[in-house]
């Protein structure tokens, strides 16, 4: 049961790691489409690719 319990535990910790990086992600890009040209101005190359 407790072989149970930890991996039940485990899958958990994935499925909550990977639906807060889709919500961090997800906000990412909708900053960076409300970006206005000045904001795109100051990105770095790795955001400006992003944003395109």
């Amino acid at each position: 049961m407790k072989s149970f319990i930890g991996r039940a535990a485990a899958v958990l910790g994935v499925i909550a790691t990977s639906v807060l990086d889709t919500l961090k992600e997800e906000k990412e890009k909708q900053r960076l489409l409300d970006s206005s040209i000045l904001e795109v101005d100051e990105m770095t190359g790795k955001e400006f690719e992003k944003f395109l």
